[in-house]
């Protein structure tokens, strides 16, 4: 945000301005990319493997339905 506000305060070119403000809204996206895909990874990797039935749906369900919030507008 303060690089933001100095490049108005500089006069920045106005695409300059909008490509900065388009890193800044996707920042929190792409830092919550890298654990929901290793959580999806593992669950994923886990149902593959084995162990019981029971646990394999709701584990792959459950990542599913993280990487949805994580990508719902």
């Amino acid at each position: 945000m303060r690089g933001l506000q100095r490049l108005i305060e500089e006069d920045t070119y106005g695409i300059d301005v909008l490509n900065q403000m388009s890193a800044i809204s996707t920042a929190p996206q792409s830092a919550a990319v890298g654990p929901v895909d290793e959580r999806l990874r593992h669950c994923v990797a886990d149902a593959a493997v084995g162990g019981d039935q029971e646990h394999k749906v709701p584990m792959v369900a459950g990542a599913t339905k993280a990487f949805e919030r994580l990508v719902k507008p």
